[in-house]
């Protein structure tokens, strides 16, 4: 697919969910995402299968808890700080099979790495900052909607990564590396 043809299905699928839901806007979207990836971090960091629940879809919860119960099973803990939302872009939008899709590639900078759960030995990463993308997919039933009441506004108090997660019905689908996305 060439760069035109991409941005014209992502116009098209916008397009599709704004007329079934005219309270969407695609950067809000866009910054609800980076909180819920702040947030699942959060979790993924002090081991809190149940914390994330409520931000992704249940096969997918099913796939996280299992990964962060063998790191606790095998002795190790995951460490992921200084979380930084560098971008957040939307690059494909889709309706089909009662469900709306949307993927947004995140930038953003941290510090993650695997310790040794008693010695705190480095088991594998690196403590010095780096530089990521990943792309998020979420998932919503066809023509759910944006109610004003739902959506953040940029100021909003209090813990921005959980009303983030559940703006308007929308669950995180998929995480895939940089590496592993094929579009």
């Amino acid at each position: 697919m060439t760069f035109a043809e991409a941005t014209g299905a992502l116009a098209a699928g916008v397009a599709r969910i704004k007329a079934a839901d005219p309270g969407f806007d695609v950067r809000d979207f866009e910054r609800s995402a980076g909180l819920t990836m702040l947030a699942v971090g959060r979790a993924w960091q002090d081991g809190d299968r149940e914390g994330a629940k409520p931000l992704m879809t249940p096969g997918l919860h099913r796939e996280w808890s299992a990964k962060i119960r063998l790191l606790a099973d095998s002795g190790q803990r995951s460490i992921m700080s200084g979380s930084r939302i560098d971008s957040a872009e939307l690059v494909k939008a889709g309706s089909g099979a009662g469900f709306d899709e949307l993927t947004v590639r995140i930038g953003f900078t941290c510090v993650h790495y695997e310790v040794d759960a008693r010695t705190e030995r480095l088991l594998s990463g690196s403590r010095d900052p780096v530089s990521l993308t990943e792309y998020w997919t979420f998932r919503r039933r066809t023509g759910a909607a944006t109610t004003p009441a739902r959506r953040i506004p940029a100021d909003a108090p209090g813990d921005d990564e959980l009303r983030a997660a559940v703006n308007a019905g929308w669950a995180l689908a998929r995480m895939e590396r940089e590496a592993d996305y094929r579009g």
